[in-house]
């Protein structure tokens, strides 16, 4: 209890001095993956792995960067009471490995709009050791804020997004799945039109 009260209260700092220009809107997904590298010494070794995508349009303003690092909170938890308050057991610093803007595919000839969308991919990643735990890990990072041309949310400008994955329990070996293509803007209209025709022929 001690050191998670000690941990809300590192936040609460971090928070009160990190610039106002951090909490400008930009978000728009991501994703945490972790791969096993192995063990070293008594530890198990894994490459951890955070994908995030920001909106990039200069035009709409209050687009913040990406950030250098990002924090990660490794939790575990009470095997014999699974569903109480995890255990924070360390806090790793992913840091910016490297960044692209993602390119979107082309309109094809059923589209009569111009693309205009700014989508910019972040790449954060760290390997970290930990001791095999009857319990699991679980991977926690947490970002505000959301990018201010979400329309089905009230105020996505006020809203973070928690990127999550779970190492399972010793003694089992696991790797995450992670997506093999980057994600893109919008759907293609061709690709669309020819969902639907194969859809309502069948």
């Amino acid at each position: 209890m001690k050191r998670i009260i000690l941990a809300l209260f590192l936040n609460a700092i971090l928070a009160f001095f990190i610039p106002l220009k951090s909490y400008a809107t930009h978000l728009m997904g991501g994703s945490m993956t972790y791969e096993y590298m192995g063990m070293v010494g008594a530890d198990q070794s894994y490459l951890v792995t955070l994908k995030i995508y920001r909106y990039c349009d200069a035009s709409a303003g209050g687009t913040a960067p990406l950030d250098a690092s990002m924090f990660l909170g490794i939790y575990n938890q009470d095997v014999l009471n699974p569903n109480a308050d995890k255990n924070w057991f360390r806090t790793e610093n992913l840091p910016l490995v490297s960044s692209s803007f993602v390119t979107p595919p082309s309109i094809g000839s059923n589209c009569s709009f111009t693309t205009t969308v700014c989508v910019e991919e972040g790449i954060f990643e760290a390997i970290i050791l930990v001791p095999p735990d009857p319990g699991g890990y679980h991977l926690i990072v947490e970002r505000c804020c959301r990018n201010g041309n979400i329309v089905n949310l009230s105020t996505p400008g006020s809203i973070g997004q928690t990127y999550y994955c779970f190492i399972p329990p010793a003694p089992i070996i696991n790797s995450s799945p992670q997506f093999s293509d980057i994600p893109v803007p919008f759907i293609l209209c061709r690709r669309f039109s020819i969902y639907h025709q194969q859809r309502y022929r069948s």
